[in-house]
């Protein structure tokens, strides 16, 4: 009779399997213990992204067992906690006070054309004669 030397590491991303085989619930279990989004549950594809993928830098806490992938409600309370706390957690300047792009007047975008065409008829890229005419050299009623 011979013995094996390999051991076996209950603990897989974050969960203990063993000391938690009592509140272990599958993904599909767990999807089925979150509210649900409007009028959709939360699919189980989803929770296995949150264990692989992640949310906003937070994994979700899941092992496995045999085929089957187990977290716990305890890991899931968890996981929503740490995302709470992102949410109260203030953003870097730059990227909360981040403003607001307003589109171009039609001003803005003939003075902008023109002062191209200045600079490339200075450089001698552009003759005067092919620059784009602005909109102030077309007069009402030509086309």
């Amino acid at each position: 009779m011979t013995t094996s030397n390999t051991t076996f590491d209950s603990t897989a991303h974050g969960i203990d399997v063993l000391d938690n085989i009592e509140s272990l619930v599958t993904l599909a279990q767990a999807a089925k213990l979150l509210p649900k989004v409007g009028d959709n549950p939360i699919h189980t594809s989803t929770l296995w992204r949150w264990c692989k993928k992640g949310l906003r830098g937070v994994h979700l806490e899941y092992g496995r067992m045999g085929r089957s992938i187990v977290t716990t409600p305890e890991a899931l309370g968890r996981f929503f906690v740490a995302l709470a706390k992102q949410e109260t957690t203030p953003l870097p300047p730059a990227v909360s006070r981040r403003r607001r792009v307003r589109p171009r007047t039609s001003d803005q975008r003939r003075r902008e054309i023109e002062q191209a065409n200045a600079i490339l008829i200075k450089a001698g890229i552009l003759t005067p004669h092919a620059a784009c005419p602005s909109d102030n050299t077309i007069k009402k009623g030509q086309k």
